[in-house]
C-alpha cells in the first residue's frame, strides 16, 4: 500500500527534482563540451596592419544548450610573457529574456564573433583559446553587469567551468617583415669643376652716332665709370677668358634699316675699345696679360641687336608719362614703319623721352666671361687629407664625393663639420654613410645636427629613414609625410609604411617604380597576389636572405615542399639567423614535424 504524501514532502521532492535538473543541465554542457564547435578564419591568425583580426564562427549541437543557461565564452591569446583577453562572447538559452544570441535547445544554433587584437611582436608565437563557463541564471537582473565581468554572476548563480579549448595558432606576421631599404638622400655636392664668372659694362653713344667718348652723356656718370673700372679690374686679374660678347643697340626713334647698321657699328666700336686695352695692358712691364693678337686669341661674339623695343617699353611703363598706354599700343603695332614714325613724332611731345628714356638705349654692352681659377681634382683630394684648412667647404665636400674609400669619406666629412660647423650637408652625408653601415646611433646623432642647422626636405627624409631603421615607424611616417609636402618624392619610403599599416593596395601603388624589389613583392603577397610577388622576386638581380625567405613562404602557402626547402636553405646560407626565424614562423607550421624542415632550422 502506498502511503499518501503530505504537501511538505511533495514540495521537497519537486525542489530536489528542479535542482537535479538545473545542475544536470550545466553538468551536461560541461561534460559534453564537444557540443560546441568552433571554426576560426583564418586557421592561423594573421597580422593585418596594427591588429590581429579574429573571426570565430561556431555551432551548438541540438539538445546541448540548457534553456535557462548563459554560456560565457572568454577568448584569449596567450604567448610567452603575456595574455590578451578579447571581448567575451555571451550566448543565452531560449527561455531567457535577454538580448544576447539565443540558442534553441531542441535544434541548437550558430554564432559568429569577430574582434581585433592590438598586435605586438611578442605575439608572433602564440595560441588562441576559448574559456567557456555555463551559468544557471535565477534572476535576469544578475546579468546586468556581465559584460564587465563574471565575478558577480558567480556569486549569484550556479556555474560550471567548461575546459578551455585551443582555437588557433598565431600569428602569421609576414607583412611585418619589411626590408629596411628606406631611401636616404645624400646631399648634393654643388662644387663646380668649371665656374664661369662674367662682368659687364655699358658704353653710350650720341644719337645716330657710333663713336665713343668717355666725356659724353651717361658715360660721365659715376655709375658708368665704376662699372667700367670694375670690368677693367676683372680683366686685369689675368683669368683665362672664355669669351667676350659685345651687343650694340639703337633707340627705336630712327629708321629701321639705319638702326640695324648703327647697332652693328656700336658693337664694333666696343670691340675696338676692348681690343686696344688688351694690347695696351699686355705691354706693361708687370703685366699679367699676354695678348699679342686678341682678335684671334679670344672668342669674340659681336652682334648688332637693332632698335631696342623691349627696354623702351619697360622704361615707358616705368615713367611718369600720362599717355604711356597709347605709346605701348603703338609699340605693339604690326606695322614697323608706322610704329617708328609715331614714336619719332612723340619725342617732341614728350621731352622725357629724349631727355631720359632714349639716351639710355643708344649703347653697347660689353660682357667678359672668365674661367675662375680652380685647383685640380688631384690637388683637392690631396689637400683634403694633408691640409684641409686650405680648402673651402665646397672643395671639401667635393673631395669626399670623389673618394671611393668609405673611411676616407667619413674622415673628410668630419673634417668639414669641424672647419665649417654650419655645413648641414657634411652632417647629413655622415648620417647616410653610418646608417648604411648599421651604425644607427651615430647616424641619428649626425642627422639631428643637420636638422638643427637646416631642416630641409633631404634632412627630414633622412630623419624618417633612420627612425624607420630603428623601428620607430610612427615617427618615421611623420617625417616622410613632411618631406613629401616639401617636395621630396617619398613613394618608396611611404610604400614601406603602407605595408606595415596594412594598406596593401596603396603600398603596391607607391612601390610600383621600385621594380624587382623585395618590398614590392611583400606588398603584392600581402595583397593576396602570390604570382605577382613571385615574378617580382624572380627578377631581383642580387637575392639575399630576405628574398629567399619570402620565396620559401610563398612556396609553403602553395604547398610546394621542394621549393620551401631549397629557398630556406639559401636563406640560411645567406644569414644563419633565418634558422631561428623559420623555426617558430607560423607560415611553416605544417612543416614543423617534417624531418627535412627540422634539419634546416635545427
Amino acid at each position: 500500500m502506498i502511503k499518501s504524501l503530505n504537501f511538505r514532502t511533495i514540495a521537497v521532492l519537486i525542489m530536489s527534482m528542479f535542482l537535479i535538473y538545473s545542475c544536470g543541465g550545466l553538468k551536461k554542457m560541461a561534460k559534453n563540451s564537444n557540443g560546441i564547435t568552433y571554426k576560426v578564419s583564418p586557421e592561423v591568425l594573421v597580422v593585418n596592419g596594427k591588429t590581429i583580426d579574429v573571426q570565430i564562427d561556431g555551432t551548438i549541437a541540438p539538445k546541448y544548450f540548457a534553456k535557462d543557461a548563459i554560456l560565457y565564452i572568454q577568448p584569449y591569446l596567450t604567448y610567452e610573457g603575456g595574455r590578451y583577453d578579447l571581448e567575451p562572447l555571451i550566448l543565452a538559452g531560449e527561455k531567457l529574456d535577454v538580448s544576447y544570441t539565443k540558442i534553441p535547445y531542441k535544434t541548437g544554433g550558430t554564432f559568429s564573433y569577430s574582434a581585433q587584437i592590438p598586435y605586438t611582436p611578442d605575439m608572433n608565437v602564440s595560441e588562441l583559446f576559448a574559456s567557456p563557463i555555463a551559468f544557471q541564471v535565477k534572476k535576469i537582473e544578475h546579468l546586468q553587469n556581465i559584460d564587465k565581468g563574471i565575478e558577480e554572476l558567480k556569486i549569484n548563480a550556479k556555474f560550471v567551468e567548461i575546459p578551455d579549448i585551443k582555437l588557433a595558432d598565431g600569428v602569421i606576421w609576414t607583412s611585418k617583415k619589411v626590408k629596411n631599404d628606406e631611401q636616404m638622400i645624400e646631399a648634393v655636392c654643388d662644387y663646380e669643376k668649371e665656374t664661369i664668372i662674367t662682368k659687364s659694362a655699358t658704353i653710350y653713344f650720341p644719337i645716330n652716332r657710333h663713336n665713343y667718348s668717355p666725356n659724353f652723356g651717361l658715360n660721365k656718370s659715376e655709375d658708368s665709370k665704376e662699372e667700367m673700372s670694375a670690368l677693367h679690374d676683372f680683366i686685369l686679374q689675368g683669368w683665362s677668358i672664355k669669351n667676350i660678347s659685345i651687343d650694340g643697340w639703337a633707340s627705336p626713334d630712327g629708321e629701321e634699316i639705319f638702326n640695324e647698321k648703327l647697332s652693328e657699328n656700336r658693337a664694333k666700336t666696343g670691340f675696338g675699345m676692348v681690343k686696344r686695352n688688351l694690347l695696351r695692358w699686355s705691354k706693361k712691364k708687370d703685366a699679367v696679360l699676354n695678348y699679342k693678337n686678341p682678335e684671334k686669341e679670344i672668342n669674340w661674339i659681336i652682334k648688332g641687336q637693332g632698335p631696342d623695343w623691349t627696354d623702351f617699353t619697360k622704361l615707358v611703363n616705368a615713367s611718369s608719362i600720362e599717355d604711356k598706354g597709347t605709346i605701348i599700343g603703338i609699340v605693339k603695332s604690326a606695322n614697323p614703319e608706322k610704329r617708328q614714325e609715331e614714336i619719332s613724332n612723340m619725342v617732341s611731345v614728350y621731352p622725357i623721352m629724349e631727355d631720359e628714356i632714349l639716351p639710355s638705349l643708344r649703347r653697347a654692352k660689353i660682357s667678359v666671361a672668365c674661367y675662375e681659377p680652380k685647383k685640380t681634382s688631384a690637388e683637392i683630394a690631396q689637400l683634403a687629407i694633408e691640409d684641409p684648412s686650405k680648402l673651402d667647404v665646397k672643395e671639401l665636400l667635393y673631395a669626399a664625393k670623389m673618394s671611393e674609400d668609405i673611411n676616407e669619406k667619413l674622415t673628410v666629412y668630419r673634417t668639414a663639420t669641424q672647419l665649417f660647423p654650419k655645413c648641414w650637408k657634411a652632417f647629413n652625408n655622415i648620417a647616410v654613410i653610418e646608417a648604411a653601415q648599421g651604425n644607427l646611433e651615430i647616424a641619428a646623432e649626425s642627422i639631428e645636427r643637420a636638422n638643427m642647422i637646416e631642416a630641409n626636405s633631404t634632412v627630414i627624409n633622412n630623419l624618417g629613414a633612420i627612425h624607420a631603421k630603428i623601428g620607430d615607424w610612427v615617427v618615421a611616417e611623420k617625417h616622410f609625410t613632411v618631406a613629401e609636402k616639401m617636395g621630396q618624392n617619398e613613394n618608396h619610403n611611404l610604400g614601406i609604411v603602407a605595408i606595415l599599416n596594412g594598406q596593401y593596395d596603396k603600398a603596391e601603388r607607391l612601390l610600383n617604380n621600385s621594380k624587382c624589389s623585395y618590398n614590392l613583392a611583400l606588398a603584392q603577397l600581402s595583397n593576396s597576389k602570390p604570382k605577382e610577388a613571385t615574378a617580382t622576386l624572380n627578377c631581383v638581380k642580387e637575392k639575399g636572405a630576405k628574398e629567399y625567405y619570402l620565396s620559401a613562404v610563398i612556396a609553403a602557402r602553395n604547398g610546394n615542399n621542394e621549393d620551401v626547402y631549397t629557398n630556406l636553405r639559401n636563406a640560411v646560407n645567406a644569414n644563419i639567423a633565418m634558422k631561428l626565424l623559420a623555426a617558430g614562423d607560423r607560415e611553416f607550421i605544417s612543416y614543423f614535424n617534417i624531418e627535412e624542415f627540422k634539419s634546416i632550422v635545427k
